[in-house]
């Protein structure tokens, strides 16, 4: 895709599901206490792709399983550790993007709600593509 205008075209056109307010504890941090014992991140995903399909043939496989990606997720980030963030969100976006090939396009928001304090959250937003391969 060249430019931005067709890719909000497309995010448009397209269908979304949508997963918010996953709770996943994970090690993530830099700091020597948050390498040793998990805390959680809250993560909301929207997947965008072609899922109408399902909706007339009634077939799981016409679609994205929101089920099996909660697993999948939830078991590849309590089986990692992650320093920041953003590291989190870009191999989050790849790992989804390379299971599940009806996914066009994502968001994902990742928050750690206990990272600062006063009830401040800290959290780390991206917009990701399949890219296109010729």
């Amino acid at each position: 895709m060249d430019s931005e205008k067709e890719k909000q075209f497309l995010l448009d056109k397209w269908d979304h599901i949508r997963l918010e307010n996953v709770r996943i504890p994970l090690l993530i941090g830099i700091l020597p206490q948050e390498k040793l014992e998990p805390q959680p991140v809250t993560i909301d995903l929207c997947l965008y792709g072609h899922f109408s399909l399902a909706a007339g043939t009634g077939d799981l496989g016409d679609t994205t399983d929101y089920a099996l990606v909660y697993r999948e997720l939830k078991e590849w980030m309590s089986s990692t550790a992650f320093d920041l963030l953003e590291t989190l969100a870009e191999q989050t976006a790849g790992y989804l993007l390379d299971r599940f090939p009806l996914i066009q396009a994502l968001r994902i928001k990742i928050a750690k709600p206990w990272a600062l304090p006063e009830g401040v959250v800290a959290s780390y937003e991206i917009l990701r593509y399949r890219e296109v391969k010729i």
